[in-house]
């Protein structure tokens, strides 16, 4: 699963900060996908569902290869001894 990668920042002053926030995936090549952007005062409201749906649907480290994480350990050994691989 690629890591979701939440970026945080303010500018301006203490009394009137300007807050921007990023959400971002890390990939398996290492780079990072951009998701989605907010700013201003409701930044996390804004961000929570597109947050809770990109971990909801397990985020691959590379795009376009299947989620392994529900096959058993045992059967992917199985597979990498047919195939000899290991």
């Amino acid at each position: 699963m690629g890591a979701v990668v939440l970026v945080y920042g303010e500018r301006g002053s203490r009394a009137n900060p300007q807050v921007e926030a990023r959400v971002y995936v890390a990939n398996g090549d290492g780079t990072l996908t951009h998701h989605v952007a907010a700013r201003g005062r409701a930044w996390a409201r804004t961000l929570r569902d597109r947050v809770g749906a990109l971990l909801g649907q397990g985020v691959t480290a590379v795009p376009g290869r299947p989620d392994l994480s529900s096959v058993s350990d045992e059967a992917l050994l199985d597979e990498a001894r047919r195939r000899g691989l290991i």
